[in-house]
């Protein structure tokens, strides 16, 4: 690898912001709107890299694209009129933007430019908005409907959880003419535009093979199409790099973990192993604590490829500097963050979880992860540990991240609270008894709430505000929490399960 690639692949990068391009669009018809309207405020944030998605909705091209119709060229057979005033909207400002001598992608990479910031293509690698509309927005797939992984209202839609009342509409990838659909468009932006990379976002929507709408792994010839998928688009962006003579590289965002991967048809540790991909970019729900994001770390840094851990949307500063803190421990190389858009609201996040240091001795809120419940999506995320059901007079344990050095932070002053609350199901305070521990430490609470269905135990896990203040019973990194149900008195025999676990850790 020459020393100016080998600078572009481990640039600083302490945020990259995808843009998913929609509000970013609307009414957005000059180069300065459509700058002002979102761009114009990471100039003053840690935001180095912009991953800026030139597909809008379902695979409609924000840019001068020369192998299929640009968005607004044309509306999709029986559109509504409410689909219809939007289209409207967007044919209009893509042909002022024309009439400016630009586009919508050229604004963006030439805004990024200017500031020195870096811009990917993001290719969005399944838009499948289309399951809700009339027709098909793209033409290519209007001409070419078996390339969808099944039929519009084919009768197979009647079980709440079926996967085809979205993903029918999905691309197939085990179809040729896809895969090559894909790499033109790939071949038509990274030939033609002076972009830094391509982003292949396989988050967004998760499903390329027909097994998966049955809940199956993929098949081993899927995994190989895939991959071969994959060393096309880095082969063909190898030969246009050379022609340019300046570094393309190809960055990956990936589902949580490498079995999820495997299981959908991606061969993460592969793709690094061939040297296929330059930055890697893992996760994209609400999952993010249950990610083991340290493995991510050790098999990507093995093949010199940079990791960066991905934020779904904001959730307010303390909970994104809590999950910031967690993956800068963990090893990554910078955060992305996705479906944050909300300036100025957000700003405090684009400005500071991009520096560990600086978000050390801040003020954060940690919860506990569970199951992802997204419909669309929870079949590629990891699982956290709750709800966690009890039994009586046996041991439960769950995991409890906490990535400040607390005990340092205590012997040396800052630390002002350790704030625990946990949410129980069918536990009634007045009759029930629980025994909880955390790192074999007994810890006793009080109820901060009760109701029928479930009621919140506080725990003061250390407080400054004494005379003689206690060690914090937790430790920077993994925690046990331990709970044992002891005695059940009350006449309902209903499984108390703890369905929430959050901690504050408080600074002066």
């Amino acid at each position: 690898m020459s020393q100016e690639r080998r600078n572009a692949v481990h640039r600083k990068r302490r945020i990259i912001l995808n843009d998913d391009s929609e509000m970013h669009f609307e009414g957005s018809d000059s180069p300065e709107g459509l700058i002002g309207q979102r761009l114009a405020h990471i100039l003053d944030t840690q935001v180095d890299s912009v991953f800026w998605s030139f597909i809008f909705g379902a695979e409609q091209y924000l840019y001068d694209c020369q192998v299929h119709e640009p968005a607004g060229a044309q509306f999709y057979p029986g559109i509504p009129k409410s689909d219809r005033t939007r289209h409207e909207l967007m044919a209009h400002n893509m042909r002022s933007l024309r009439e400016h001598g630009t586009d919508p992608l050229k604004v963006v990479l030439d805004f990024c430019h200017a500031h020195g910031r870096e811009m990917f293509a993001s290719f969005r690698m399944n838009m499948i908005q289309d399951s809700w509309r009339p027709d098909f927005n793209l033409r290519w797939k209007r001409e070419h409907p078996d390339c969808c992984l099944a039929k519009r209202g084919n009768g197979t839609f009647a079980a709440p959880d079926d996967l085809r009342k979205l993903y029918w509409s999905a691309f197939d990838f085990e179809q040729p003419a896809v895969r090559a659909q894909r790499l033109g468009l790939i071949d038509d932006i990274c030939s033609r535009y002076d972009v830094d990379g391509m982003e292949l976002d396989f988050w967004r929507w998760p499903l390329f093979f027909k097994p998966s709408l049955d809940g199956r792994p993929v098949d081993p010839a899927h995994v190989a199409m895939m991959t071969d998928f994959v060393r096309c688009a880095r082969r063909r962006m190898g030969q246009i790099e050379a022609q340019r003579q300046r570094p393309l590289l190809l960055a990956p965002r990936v589902f949580d973990t490498p079995d999820i991967c495997l299981r959908m048809g991606l061969d993460v540790p592969g793709w690094l192993a061939e040297g296929l991909i330059d930055i890697l970019v893992v996760g994209g729900h609400y999952s993010q604590f249950a990610i083991p994001m340290e493995q991510w770390v050790a098999l990507a840094h093995a093949h010199d490829v940079p990791v960066y851990g991905c934020f779904y949307r904001s959730r307010g500063i303390e909970q994104d500097r809590a999950l910031a803190a967690h993956y800068h421990r963990s090893g990554v190389d910078g955060i992305y963050t996705f479906n944050m858009f909300n300036f100025p609201k957000e700003t405090p996040t684009f400005s500071e979880v991009g520096d560990p240091a600086l978000i050390a001795r801040r003020d954060k809120h940690y919860v506990m992860p569970g199951r992802c419940e997204d419909f669309g999506t929870s079949h590629t995320c990891a699982v956290g540990p709750l709800p966690l059901p009890l039994a009586r007079n046996v041991p439960r344990t769950a995991p409890l991240v906490l990535d400040d050095d607390v005990q340092r932070a205590a012997d040396e002053g800052p630390l002002s609270e350790i704030r625990m609350q946990v949410s129980l199901r069918h536990f009634d305070p007045r009759h029930d008894e629980a025994d909880f521990r955390i790192n074999h430490r007994r810890i006793v609470g009080r109820f901060k709430q009760y109701a029928e269905e479930v009621g919140v135990l506080e725990f003061v896990l250390f407080t400054r505000y004494t005379d003689v203040p206690v060690a914090p019973p937790v430790v920077v990194g993994q925690n046990t929490l331990e709970v044992t149900l002891g005695p059940q008195r009350s006449t309902a025999e209903r499984p108390v399960e703890i369905v929430g676990v959050q901690t504050w850790v408080r600074y002066e």
